[in-house]
């Protein structure tokens, strides 16, 4: 009778080692997981914190545009990405206002044809640089037509330029 109290025992103080061992090992990949956020969380408040400081107005950059100094801008980061023969289409739009400012917003759509997504994105960086008063508001890309290339693509960019103009009440807003 000793010895089957003595191995319930024995078996009660393992399971309870096993279950303190999982219990241990839960919770210091809890404390990882909880560390990790805490650092996601302090750069997440550390780029809003930059973001907010490049909102205010001083920093608005806007323009005078120049139609070929434009141009120029767009083939030279072209050229940098290694896709200006891919550049199809450069159409600009007419200004339209900016709602409650005296801003106008420019926009132009870009269209390359057989780009990679590595060209678009080395394309789009080096125009940012060289060109800080482009935005770029939307980028669509269609699927290559051979289902077997994967690394063709046909891309539709829209740019936006802001330039100073003081209200006239007789101009249209942009919606």
């Amino acid at each position: 009778m000793r010895n089957r109290t003595t191995s319930i025992l024995m078996l009660l103080v393992l399971a309870s080692a096993i279950a303190a061992t999982i219990t241990f090992a839960q919770r210091q990949h809890h404390r990882a997981a909880a560390e990790k956020q805490q650092s996601d969380l302090a750069q997440s408040l550390r780029l809003l914190a930059d973001l907010e400081s490049n909102k205010s107005p001083a920093r608005l950059i806007a323009t005078r545009l120049d139609g070929s100094d434009m141009n120029r801008r767009i083939r030279d980061a072209a050229n940098a990405a290694g896709i200006s023969q891919n550049l199809s289409g450069i159409e600009p739009n007419r200004p339209v206002r900016v709602r409650d400012s005296d801003y106008n917003e420019l926009m132009v759509f870009l269209r390359f044809e057989n780009v990679s997504i590595r060209q678009l994105s080395t394309f789009m960086h080096r125009l940012s640089s060289i060109d800080p008063a482009c935005r770029i508001k939307t980028i669509e890309l269609d699927s290559p037509p051979d289902p077997a290339d994967t690394t063709n693509w046909t891309s539709d960019l829209t740019l936006a330029y802001l330039t100073w103009s003081p209200r006239d009440n007789n101009q249209p807003e942009a919606p």
